[in-house]
């Protein structure tokens, strides 16, 4: 009943979670090098003469004063032959994503943790197995095998192996190992039989393309090292998710802000549908709002003339305020 219950949530989460967009290093650029010139004495003119019965067509002399008759062969430098260029490379073969001969993914994990529970080691059945190491669930062809594997260990590690550490110390660890995932994803290109170039099918692969989603040994890392943070993705999902994206840099600060008729900054909760109604003398106007609620989502009312500003925030949620940095949380 637990998997039944919460995976949904979860799994929408934690596909959001792992491992996207891509962030760029920045470097400098090199100093010039710093150059020392040193003078040079020139040389003295050669005078030596042409030998008698010979003359300088097609002669020359050398810096030492030696007379050659005739020119040297001219000898040509071998034309440089670039370095062949390396790609990612890999191919689609049956709904698999099959990497080149030798390919080494980024930060490989998933066999140890710095859970205080796994300080001994983590147990063989919690480790990611090896022929997923840096593997993409959904490029893998085993994806009902994957989710089998995800439900087994985050229910195991969730209910056995946390330590209930507070969020508040947890959750900036949590975003800083996910901001090393997005820095160093290796995201495998689109299928092309699922996913035509320029097909609505590519267009709409957006998470695939844009965010380090999916990857197997980090979703069972994020799960062995933060179980707190596991738990809170079943228990407040939607606002873990939203303040997920936000620490990514993959939403804006007020993105779900919306200025009311009375001139008030209302924050809407995602999943829902607001009707706010105001009274001004003889007019009552009526507005609807929703940033993520669909059509069948819970509609809220309310009504602006009698709803204080203490009551009206405690309606709403300012996602760019991360809660889980909160101390008490």
């Amino acid at each position: 009943m637990f998997i039944r219950k919460y995976w949904l949530p979860v799994s929408v989460f934690i596909v959001a979670i792992a491992g996207v967009g891509l962030y760029l290093l920045a470097t400098q650029p090199p100093k010039d090098p710093v150059v020392i010139y040193k003078a040079v004495k020139p040389l003295e003119k050669s005078t030596a003469k042409v030998p008698v019965g010979d003359t300088s067509q097609g002669g020359h002399f050398h810096a030492d004063g030696t007379w050659h008759e005739g020119p040297h062969e001219t000898e040509v430098p071998p034309a440089e032959t670039p370095a062949p260029r390396t790609t990612s490379g890999g191919y689609w073969s049956n709904g698999v994503y099959y990497r080149p001969a030798g390919y080494v993914p980024a930060y490989p994990r998933g066999q140890i943790s710095s859970n205080p529970f796994f300080a001994d080691g983590v147990p063989e059945h919690l480790k990611c197995p090896e022929k997923w190491i840096g593997v993409y669930a959904w490029a893998s062809g085993e994806y009902s095998e994957v989710d089998q594997k995800m439900r087994q260990i985050y229910r195991e590690v969730i209910e056995q192996y946390n330590p209930n550490r507070p969020i508040h110390e947890v959750w900036p660890r949590f975003i800083a190992d996910e901001l090393f995932y997005q820095a160093n994803a290796d995201i495998p290109p689109l299928d092309p039989d699922r996913h035509p170039p320029g097909s609505f099918a590519e267009f709409a692969a957006a998470p695939e393309r844009a965010e380090a989603v999916d990857r197997i040994d980090w979703l069972v890392q994020n799960a062995l090292d933060y179980p707190e943070v596991a738990k809170l993705m079943i228990e407040d999902s939607m606002t873990c998710f939203n303040a997920w994206r936000m620490e990514l840099g993959f939403d804006k600060p007020d993105w779900n802000a919306v200025t009311l008729v009375d001139g008030r900054t209302f924050y809407e909760r995602s999943g829902y549908r607001y009707e706010f109604t105001y009274t001004d003398g003889n007019q009552t106007f009526t507005s609807t709002s929703s940033h993520s609620g669909g059509p069948n989502a819970p509609l809220v009312r309310i009504n602006l003339n009698e709803t204080s500003d203490e009551e009206l925030k405690a309606l709403g949620i300012d996602y760019s305020i991360i809660p889980y940095r909160q101390e008490g949380k």
